[in-house]
């Protein structure tokens, strides 16, 4: 026969074909090319069963060994190269059929047949059951994809329904309107077999009992270390309430304290039946982006915007530190701390150059909104632009920067100062530096990705008898005539939260990913002062350090020690004692270091 025919025979059923046993057997032995035969036989020795893979590799080794021209020329070679990446892109891409390139660009026609037959000889090449090169090879190319830099990322709806109880303020309101969509958006990074995610939420902040439901049911469905997991808030002010109690995970939804909502209302019905939902919500973002995984790079670039945010603690001429005192207040002397101009931006994309993700950590309180519309606040408009400018399958990810003490007004302005003008604008501002900053990236070489992560106990603030006798006096006029003024009732919750902790510290998580040698990102569960994030940016041992906070958990505000002398609104209302800031910048810094030092 002609040695580039083709006829395959299937013994899996020959009833009815007219076609017997012996018949069959005798056409398998006319018609099977020597070639095949002979890898068969060998492939039974040490217990295969003579596949196309066995037969390539075996017949490789036979033609150098013999000094016979390879069967496969490059052209052959990139076709069966192609088949993985190939595969990833088209399971990527929800298994859109993908074409195998033609890379003989029609030779594949007229080019000789391949020597089926074993007329120009070979044949002579033994194999014995043990781990030989054939395998050692398969080995090295499964390594090589395995040691590869993959990244994946995915958007997940996280939209509450109309009725829900708008988080960010000390009074209830219900969402009536949905301005835009809020998302889960995760980012998911893996290099040497250790993969982490970095996932950002639309919401004001994330409880420690949902972060842990969600890295559960991330690491049953990807195989994933929970402890790899980093969950963070955008802290938008337009989200739903979300309780810390973790009561609402059982049969009860008697979960809200200080009466904010009533768990037996009708809007407390629709919040409970939200967030029942919300951590398989926020670990489907994890599972889809683990599944989008492809071979990628990585680039990180430091822009600057310094119009849009402002310290809102200030000096007064009365000698107090005011908070928020309102446009061209005249006892106004000077804003009391720093802002953090730092846009930091890590920019994922393929090899080939398709964009994968854009992950922007910036310092600005998203309170710009208000009202009673669902919204994202600014990082809405920051996605909307960045996708336009990269594609609609760019996922944008905002990360909150250490903004305890930062927000958007600008005291020397003009009013007014929120709605969704100001969002849109804030965020077109912000989208234009990040683009700015796209044309100034430099690659990371990353050669590892690492974890560490610890529960770092801070003490409670102190508080007396007769403190928590004032403070149930002061909660039970709230919302009636005669109720106290804000920073009393401020005070309150602090003191009735402390008095009832379960516990005689905070446990805060510190957490950091180091992503090759010189990218770390650092998480803290509080609104951190931004004297805190720009001191541990200083004296990090890696060049590109992000500081992300209210990720992980939500238990307040961290001012720095200076701020608990000076009074006001943060340092009122957290439950950490004076110094807990310095706590947590101290083993920050001491994670960072031993993070590096054993790379």
């Amino acid at each position: 026969m002609k040695t580039n025919r083709r006829i395959f025979l299937k013994a899996a059923s020959i009833a009815g074909t007219g076609v017997s046993e012996e018949e069959l057997k005798a056409l398998r032995e006319k018609y099977t090319p020597p070639i095949v035969k002979i890898a068969g036989d060998m492939a039974k020795k040490v217990g295969g069963h003579g596949g196309m893979d066995f037969l390539m590799q075996w017949r490789l080794i036979d033609c150098l060994r013999n000094g016979l021209p390879l069967d496969m020329d490059c052209y052959g070679a990139a076709a069966w190269s192609s088949i993985v990446p190939l595969s990833e892109w088209c399971v990527a891409n929800n298994s859109v059929p993908v074409k195998i390139p033609d890379f003989t660009r029609g030779g594949y026609k007229t080019n000789a047949p391949l020597d089926i037959e074993m007329a120009r000889g070979g044949g002579n090449t033994g194999v014995k059951k043990i781990t030989g090169c054939l395998l050692v090879g398969l080995l090295m190319v499964l390594s090589a994809y395995a040691d590869d830099l993959k990244i994946g990322a995915a958007s997940v709806k996280i939209t509450p329904p109309l009725g829900t109880p708008m988080a960010g303020y000390y009074s209830e309101r219900g969402a009536q309107e949905i301005h835009d969509d809020l998302f889960a958006k995760a980012l998911v990074i893996e290099k040497n077999g250790t993969r982490i995610a970095i996932v950002g939420c639309d919401l004001i902040g994330i409880p420690e009992i949902v972060v842990a439901k969600v890295r559960e049911l991330a690491e049953k469905s990807t195989g994933m270390d929970a402890a790899h997991v980093m969950i963070g808030a955008t802290h938008t002010h337009t989200g739903p309430v979300l309780p810390a109690d973790p009561s609402w995970l059982t049969s009860s939804p008697a979960y809200l304290k200080r009466r904010l909502v009533d768990p037996k209302s009708q809007s407390g019905q629709i919040l409970y039946g939200y967030i029942t939902k919300l951590p398989g919500l926020i670990a489907d973002s994890i599972t889809q982006a683990n599944a989008a995984l492809k071979p990628a790079r990585l680039s990180f670039g430091l822009g600057r915007e310094d119009s849009i945010s402002f310290n809102r603690r200030f000096f007064m001429t009365d000698g107090t530190v005011g908070w928020n005192p309102g446009l061209k207040n005249p006892k106004i002397i000077k804003p009391a701390g720093p802002i953090d101009p730092d846009v930091a931006v890590l920019y994922a994309e393929t090899l080939d150059s398709r964009p994968i993700s854009t992950f922007v950590n910036f310092a600005l309180h998203l309170d710009e909104v208000g009202g009673l519309g669902i919204s994202a606040d600014l990082p809405y408009t920051l996605s909307t632009i960045l996708r336009e400018v990269k594609g609609s399958d760019m996922a944008t990810i905002f990360s909150q920067g250490c903004s305890g003490n930062i927000n958007h007004i600008d005291v020397n302005g003009d009013a007014p100062h929120g709605g969704h003008f100001r969002a849109e604008k804030n965020g077109t501002i912000l989208a234009g530096e990040v683009i700015k900053t796209y044309a100034r990236l430099s690659a990371l070489d990353v050669n590892s990705v690492k974890v560490k992560s610890e529960i770092v106990p801070l003490p409670l603030a102190k508080i007396t008898k007769e403190e928590l006798a004032w403070a149930r006096e002061i909660e039970a006029k709230y919302g009636k005539p005669g109720a106290a003024p804000f920073l009393d009732f401020v005070k309150a919750f602090k003191v009735l939260r402390v008095a009832e902790s379960k516990s005689e510290s905070l446990q805060p998580e510190i957490q950091v990913f180091a992503i090759g040698d010189s990218c770390a990102i650092v998480s803290f569960p509080y609104e951190m002062f931004t004297e805190l994030g720009q001191y541990i940016k200083s004296r990090s041992p890696y060049p590109y350090t992000i500081i992300t906070e209210i990720t992980n958990g939500y238990d307040g505000y961290i001012p720095d020690r200076k701020a608990y002398a000076e009074g006001n609104y943060e340092p009122i209302s957290t439950k950490a004692a004076p110094g807990s800031g310095e706590i947590l910048v101290e083993n920050a810094l001491r994670m960072l270091n031993e993070l590096k030092k054993n790379q």
